[in-house]
């Protein structure tokens, strides 16, 4: 190996090492290299994934709580968590993994049984599998068990459930348009009116469907359209000035 390639592998790693080790109260872990192969090690020195020669990728979920790793091989992408509060560690068993928004909330996976929901220790929050889901956000997250012919949500099958795995917000009361909460608000489209509107986490539209078309809130507003006419209000339903 020449120097200069010797340079670009020890840059790499260095990198790695910093990105795994950049959240204050996690259990610290860095990147070794072992016989040539990368390897994701604790502070201790145990290895605990072996990342071997195929690509890879360490991301920070859930801020403070989880890592996930994906590593991509010849047979597909594979996901791995590792919670550095509890130590829970699991294989390469999920397709998908996502993080909430609150730290010790529910993570969502994919494997060849469908969506569900696991705690901080690895374990699932409730037997139910779903055709599709949405990770928490301000404490719930969309789920659909089944679709129809044409591929679209049932909504008496869908609906935002707690962190208990409980649904609190049935799809066939309100039907989200983006399918989760930003400033604790979620934009909504009122297919019998063809206006958007906000709802609370509580489930109540606490900005009425009156607008042409909404977009999700971000730092506190909302970019909105009404009778010709674009603006952005706040989370109660007020023109930004």
């Amino acid at each position: 190996m020449s120097r200069k390639m010797k340079l670009a592998v020890c840059v790499i790693v260095l990198q790695i090492a910093v990105l795994m080790c950049s959240f204050v109260g996690l259990a610290e872990l860095e990147t070794t290299l072992v016989e040539n192969r990368m390897y994701v090690a604790s502070s201790e020195g145990e290895i605990i994934y072996p990342l071997s020669e195929n690509w890879y990728q360490v991301e920070e979920i859930q801020p403070a709580t989880y890592r996930i790793i994906t590593w991509i091989d010849g047979e597909g992408e594979r996901c791995a968590l590792y919670n550095g509060h509890t130590g829970m560690q699991t294989g390469f068993i999920y397709w998908q993994a996502y993080g909430a928004d609150r730290e010790n909330d529910p993570i969502l996976v994919l494997d060849e049984t469908g969506y569900y929901y696991i705690d901080i220790h690895g374990e699932p929050i409730s037997s139910q599998r779903y055709y599709h889901g949405q990770p928490f956000s301000c404490g719930l997250a969309w789920t659909v068990k089944a679709v129809d012919q044409d591929g679209m949500p049932i909504k008496e099958l869908s609906g935002f459930i707690n962190i208990e795995g409980e649904c609190v917000i049935p799809g066939d009361k309100v039907y989200p348009y983006d399918e989760f909460f930003t400033d604790d608000r979620c934009l909504v489209y009122d297919h019998e009116s063809g206006k958007y509107g906000y709802m609370n986490p509580a489930g109540e539209m606490c900005v009425p469907a009156i607008y042409d078309f909404g977009e999700a809130f971000c730092g506190g507003f909302a970019y909105v359209e009404l009778d010709g006419e674009a603006y952005f209000i706040d989370t109660n339903g007020e023109k930004a000035k």
